[in-house]
């Protein structure tokens, strides 16, 4: 399921993914990779709010999880204006 969601949102279909990704999340919550590849894809796909509260959901879990911490702070870095 998360295969499937992770191929169509890498190829522009984020509509289609969002169900999958929510649907792989229901059968497993505790998944911080589903969960990760969830926030990147919304991330890519312009949803930028929603992006940000799944990276803080990986991060608050797992604080130690580097790939959150970074997604998360290039996300901030290209907004206009950049956050911090």
């Amino acid at each position: 399921l998360t295969l499937l969601a992770n191929l169509l949102g890498n190829t522009g279909r984020l509509t289609e993914a969002i169900p999958l990704y929510e649907k792989a999340l229901q059968m497993r919550p505790d998944d911080q990779g589903v969960r990760l590849d969830f926030a990147r894809a919304l991330a890519d796909g312009g949803h930028r709010s929603d992006a940000e509260i799944q990276f803080k959901k990986v991060i608050a879990e797992a604080p130690g999880n580097q790939q959150a911490h970074y997604y998360l702070a290039e996300m901030y870095r290209v907004s206009a204006p950049p956050r911090t």
